[in-house]
């Protein structure tokens, strides 16, 4: 995404409902000197359909040590946002048992799997975080348009089923925002790799974060904002707060990285 200058390259995975160009706005805030080198899991039709972060790994690796050899030669960053950053922490463990040099994981606002739903179900963090009157028009404008679809939908379903129409029921759910829910049985383990939390405050670190403590070490930043959407923490009006930190930490390695050299 960023040719940059020889160095450390920080390495940017998909998140769950989006490709690597929800990275644009932060790439954009970074320094140009940097390189950045963005994977994405795109699915092919003749491909088996990718149920696990471990196969996520899998391909994600293949990808680096066959075609990024060079950014391999240099400690590198692996940032993921959300779902991403499940996946950014078993590539950085894959890379350190093959032999590459991982300086840190990058996560932006990652829930520990098997605690997604608190992305969801956590009111009162959600709630308390309208207290200005710009968050609070937004949640207004997003819920009034949530409720008149689901509304709009139940009429339409009700007139079908008076007019004698056979109305199939809704398919079981097989997905969390496009990644297979058999994915969130994946238990991350104990790696050597330190990891930053970019964690948005409109959830709550203590519920949503709390078992990345129990496998990593851990130092969560605080950015005010949301998980997505237009106050989202990776908005172009918001997301100089993540790129200036990640800027510094690249910077603060590259220069440990030479005194060793």
């Amino acid at each position: 995404m960023q040719a940059g200058a020889p160095g450390q390259p920080l390495v940017v995975l998909t998140p769950a409902w989006d490709d690597v160009f929800g990275y644009r706005a932060l790439v954009d805030a970074l320094p140009d000197a940097f390189r950045v080198v963005a994977l994405s899991a795109a699915e092919m039709p003749a491909d088996d359909l990718v149920t696990t972060i471990e196969a996520l790994g899998d391909a994600f690796e293949r990808v680096l040590l066959d075609e990024a050899t060079d950014d391999l030669d240099r400690p590198i960053t692996v940032l993921g946002w959300s779902t991403g950053g499940v996946a950014a922490y078993e590539l950085a463990a894959r890379l350190d048992r093959s032999g590459a040099t991982v300086d840190q994981v990058a996560m932006v606002d990652t829930f520990f799997p098997g605690a997604e739903q608190h992305l969801w179900s956590n009111r009162w963090w959600k709630y308390k975080s309208l207290l200005t009157p710009a968050a609070f028009a937004d949640e207004v404008t997003t819920t009034v348009k949530r409720r008149s679809k689901k509304y709009a939908e139940a009429i339409g379903k009700r007139l079908l089923l008076l007019a004698g129409t056979a109305v199939p029921d809704a398919p079981e759910r097989t997905s969390t925002g496009g990644v297979p829910l058999e994915a969130f049985s994946y238990r991350p383990t104990r790696q050597g790799v330190p990891v930053v939390m970019y964690a948005a405050t409109t959830t709550n670190p203590a519920r949503t974060y709390e078992g990345w403590q129990t496998v990593a070490d851990v130092e969560v930043v605080p950015i005010v904002g949301r998980h997505r959407g237009f106050q989202s923490i990776m908005a172009a009006d918001r997301v100089h707060h993540i790129a200036d930190d990640v800027a510094a930490r690249l910077r603060r390695d590259a220069g440990s990285t030479s005194d060793t050299d």
